[in-house]
């Protein structure tokens, strides 16, 4: 019974303030009672960074239509092939219809998309987190911006390029409607820049893609040109395979009807594919091959989806937007209609079909399958942006995990053993009578990987001394190595043995488990794979996680050392200014042991490291969270030195220093003897 409370408690006393609880929770002591010389409590108050709002990226993909019908539907605009009509309606546009400075640099309206990006713009000038790219796509990829991909902030150097590829955007028009093409460039470019990120800032950056079109996709190809009039698509079934766009040529050579040797079913215009080649961006078609149905355009969207679990992305939103201007199409004759909205087949309202058939797919792209939205506008004027999510997840930072490591004693179920200089291999094993190591040398051999590592891991061929492991970091002539000796990122891992490991020598925490990479490697845990919180590898009642936390071995069932050994928690939060939230804290039951001396003098020595981290309140268990460390020195050696003479040793929020600017053991400051926090 008393098992189950102590791990009830432990839990709840490290996690209930990573949540942001403001109540105390208090370990009671073990009935058992504790002695008095030997152990110590480390309290103090540590508190995390006021939040960052530019440490918080949002990245927009802007997916523009600019097929010949938008000349119609949202003018002014151009096309070759219908430059009358498009001149038609670009003459009725009102420019009053279009306030905003940028809508009208020159005295003349713009379209609607236009004004609506520029005015989006203008507020992302002053959110220096964001950053956005352009997407113009007809039948391919073009005008993109930036051209090389990625994606471009907006301010006032690089203002006037952005409005420059707006009002290319709105220029020549195309005369296809590419869905997937559009779709494949936007994944292209959302996980390259997710490539191109520090894995430890994904978790903090949203990504927004805002598809605008006027229709349906064009050309829709299909590869069974034989399938029965009933099974193709409607606009009562629209998921279904459709059949081959009139006039885009997507079969070759033309596929004859074997009923009829007289007559096609393909069009008898084949070039207008090889004319307008569809894909670029994408990969290009294959004539003969499915082209922008609705399952290939979906498993595209799906895949920009899927890119938020496989990299740890905060959020990725597709927001659709059709612009259906009812007036200005009702002003087309059946025909135009046609060309430009697709054929829906037989059927009552030809523009009401199509209008259906887009709504219903672009529904799908956001609503069903993108966390997004889906708006419609039926006139030029009524085209915005602005209404759509585009926030960061900027959130005040909470505590993740509060952990102590007394690196001079290694649990056993006897009780603490000593570990003099920390690596894992108690004293009694690390001499040079039994392996040739030194028990003041963490690294007896020089090689990057540590005593203690290189005796757990002597099966893999791993020996701990007197024979540096090629793996490592010791360069010989036979051995040039690409990794370091160093520790980027204060984890108390080398470079090479993180290469070894599979870890990320640029996280203290790789696997977001709130267990730093070197106390996981220790106790024989994978710093690369986040550990279940119930885990229980020993079966003792008490997960693996919270096993290290207490100070006691996740391996092997010791209920008695627990009760007897276990750190005790105490942590209280309190809000500050500035979105500022400090812990008070208190770890007790720490048991000192006696150490030895390189040079058989200062006995006792206790080295203890503080590990607080801290992540934002609105991804605790998904985000890298940001670490700093504290060293706590204290000296035991029975029966006349104790250092500090009394059971507590303070350490605040100023000792604690960046994990990646943390030295373990020594100090940049050659006035100091050490970064460790001292009683004398």
């Amino acid at each position: 019974m008393k098992r189950s409370l102590f791990a009830l408690t432990f839990v709840g006393a490290v996690f209930a303030s990573a949540a942001g609880c403001t109540d105390t929770k208090v370990e009671p002591l073990a009935a058992n009672g504790v002695a008095i010389d030997d152990r110590l409590t480390i309290h103090g108050t540590v508190c995390t960074r006021a939040p960052d709002p530019d440490g918080f990226p949002v990245k927009v993909v802007f997916v523009i239509d600019k097929s010949g019908s938008m000349c119609i539907t949202d003018p002014p605009g151009s096309q070759s092939d219908f430059q009358s009509i498009c001149q038609t309606f670009a003459a009725g546009v009102d420019p009053a219809s279009h306030p905003d400075n940028y809508c009208e640099p020159d005295g003349n309206a713009h379209p609607g998309r236009a004004c609506a990006i520029y005015q989006l713009l203008e507020q992302f000038k002053d959110k220096p987190n964001v950053e956005a790219a352009l997407v113009p796509f007809e039948t391919k990829i073009s005008g993109e911006y930036p051209a090389n991909g990625g994606f471009a902030p907006v301010n006032d150097s690089n203002f006037d390029a952005w409005v420059t590829a707006v009002n290319d955007m709105q220029g020549t028009l195309g005369q296809g409607t590419d869905y997937q093409g559009a779709f494949a460039e936007a994944y292209n470019r959302v996980s390259t820049d997710i490539l191109n990120t520090p894995k430890g800032q994904r978790p903090r950056t949203r990504y927004v893609v805002v598809f605008l079109t006027d229709g349906t996709p064009f050309p829709r190809c299909a590869a069974d040109d034989y399938l029965p009039p009933q099974d193709y698509a409607s606009v009562q079934q629209p998921d279904l395979i459709w059949p081959d766009s009139p006039g885009a040529g997507c079969t070759t050579p033309p596929v004859m009807n074997p009923t009829d040797p007289n007559g096609c079913y393909c069009n008898a215009d084949q070039d207008y594919l090889d004319n307008n080649p569809v894909g670029t961006g994408a990969g290009d078609f294959t004539k003969g091959t499915d082209r922008n149905q609705n399952y290939q355009i979906l498993d595209t969207v799906d895949r920009i989806m899927k890119l938020k679990k496989d990299y740890d992305v905060a959020d990725i939103n597709i927001h659709s937007l059709l612009l259906w201007n009812t007036g200005n199409i009702s002003t087309l004759g059946l025909p135009e209609q046609q060309d430009l909205f697709g054929d829906m087949g037989n059927v009552a309202d030809p523009v009401q079909a199509a209008h259906d058939v887009a709504e219903h797919l672009l529904r799908e792209i956001s609503e069903v399958h993108g966390n997004g939205t889906y708006q419609e506008f039926h006139t030029v004027a009524e085209v915005q942006l602005g209404s759509l999510d585009y926030t960061s997840l900027a959130a005040p930072f909470v505590l993740k995990s509060l952990i102590v490591d007394n690196t001079s004693a290694l649990p056993r179920p006897t009780g603490q053993i000593v570990d003099t200089d920390g690596d894992g291999l108690p004293d009694d094993l690390d001499t040079g009578f039994v392996d040739g190591t030194s028990k003041f040398d963490m690294d007896s051999d020089g090689d990057g990987f540590n005593d203690g590592f290189e005796f757990a891991h002597q099966q893999q061929g791993f020996i701990p001394a007197n024979d540096p492991d090629p793996r490592g970091c010791e360069a010989t002539a036979q051995h040039q190595p690409d990794c370091a000796c160093q520790d980027t990122d204060g984890d108390g891992l080398s470079e090479c043995a993180e290469k070894y490991l599979k870890s990320d020598p640029n996280l203290m925490d790789s696997d977001t488990d709130g267990i730093p990479d070197g106390l996981e490697a220790k106790y024989g845990m994978d710093p690369s794979v986040a550990e279940d919180p119930l885990k229980d590898s020993d079966g003792d009642g008490v997960p693996d996680i919270d096993e290290i936390k207490a100070h006691t071995d996740p391996h092997v069932a010791d209920p008695d050392l627990a009760a007897r050994e276990g750190y005790r928690y105490q942590i209280t939060p309190h809000d500050e200014d500035g979105g500022i939230t400090c812990y008070d804290y208190s770890v007790s039951n720490i048991r000192l042991v006696t150490t030895q001396s390189s040079d058989n003098t200062q006995h006792g020595y206790n080295r203890l490291y503080i590990y607080f981290n801290e992540a934002p309140k609105s991804n605790v268990e998904g985000d890298y969270g940001e670490w700093k460390i504290a060293c706590a020195k204290a000296q035991y050696a029975p029966p006349s030195v104790r250092h500090p003479q009394g059971p507590d040793m303070e350490v605040d929020d100023a000792s604690f220093t960046r994990n990646d600017q943390f030295v373990y053991g020594v100090t940049a400051d050659a006035d100091a003897q050490d970064n460790c926090v001292e009683t004398p």
